[in-house]
């Protein structure tokens, strides 16, 4: 029997145009409203690519992909997952089976448009909040829309989780922002879309109440490891809805892109004193003095670890998922 391979030269005819830093999107024959996802092996920080860590997208997507599955059988939000079943993707494409390369990486979401905002929810006061605070010599006062008072001190927990979006830039760095400023933003997406059946204001209210019902639902799960889940970014996007006549007559809110994974969440474990999350890599690039845009090498060693503790992450979840978890 001839066995046809899907592998990824076979892919690039349908790949989709356009930068990603860490995933790769390709049209599927035949299905107009359904796109595949490829997550690379790239490892990057403060949104520039700088190195590869083997195995590292396989774990990436096989955690997200568990999270998705979670989110939606406990109801917490619909997202853009269809299927990482292999064996179907390869027969979409007309293939028997998918090439090694690409096992593991493989996802098969629902096409959406992107809103343009990074939704940031935080539990502690750290990352670029904090960086905001300190440069402003710890003065009390609002920062990201919400008031902190004098000698906040670094990693300190929030009394409430604190939303605090960015733009969502296609170069360069994503800028960080307050509630009120995603309504214009949101109003010239839906503009710019023709989007029937939400206003920004209440496409702002609806990406806030989901961002942070996720993040809850991960700090949740995650302290049954006795993890914490100090920060996370989420990404959603709008899912057309059409009627008999395949006329389209709303959009549905998606969660997209990755969940909860070490690339988009810091996740510390207390006890050990131990980030399971890119921070790892990001104390190894500020103790070289990485320039923050060329390419760095990053040592094996250093490589061989941050797998151990993205695996770590993946099993816990998985396990959740196909166990634990009772909905």
């Amino acid at each position: 029997m001839n066995q046809k391979v899907l592998n990824l030269k076979r892919l690039r005819s349908y790949e989709i145009s356009g930068h990603r830093k860490i995933r790769r999107a390709f049209r599927i024959p035949g299905y107009d409203n359904d796109i595949l996802f490829l997550t690379t092996d790239n490892i990057s920080a403060g949104d520039v690519p700088f190195d590869v860590v083997p195995g590292k997208g396989k774990l990436l997507n096989e955690t997200s992909n568990a999270w998705k599955e979670i989110l939606e059988k406990s109801g917490v939000t619909p997202t853009d997952f269809v299927t990482g079943n292999e064996e179907v993707i390869a027969r979409v494409y007309g293939c028997t089976e998918v090439a090694a390369e690409l096992k593991g990486r493989l996802l098969i979401a629902k096409k959406a448009l992107v809103v343009p905002l990074e939704c940031i929810v935080r539990d502690r006061f750290d990352g670029s909040l904090f960086k905001m605070y300190a440069k402003a010599e710890a003065q009390s006062g609002y920062y990201l829309g919400r008031w902190y008072p004098e000698s906040m001190t670094k990693g300190k927990q929030l009394l409430v989780p604190a939303y605090t979006p960015s733009t969502k830039a296609e170069t360069g760095h994503d800028i960080n922002i307050d509630y009120n400023r995603t309504i214009p933003i949101l109003e010239k997406f839906i503009g710019d879309n023709n989007i029937c059946g939400w206003t920004a204001e209440n496409l702002a209210q609806s990406i806030r109440a989901h961002s942070l019902s996720v993040f809850m639902t991960g700090k949740n799960l995650l302290a049954l490891r006795k993890i914490e889940l100090h920060d996370s970014k989420f990404e959603f996007g709008l899912v057309p809805v059409a009627d008999n006549d395949n006329q389209v007559v709303n959009y549905q809110l998606c969660l997209v892109d990755e969940v909860l994974t070490g690339d988009s969440s810091r996740m510390f474990e207390p006890k050990e004193k131990k980030h399971y999350d890119k921070q790892y890599v990001r104390d190894h690039l500020e103790d070289h003095n990485w320039n923050g845009h060329s390419r760095f090498c990053l040592p094996e060693s250093v490589k061989t670890e941050l797998i151990e503790r993205y695996d770590l992450i993946k099993d816990f979840v998985k396990y959740i998922n196909n166990y634990a978890l009772v909905f």
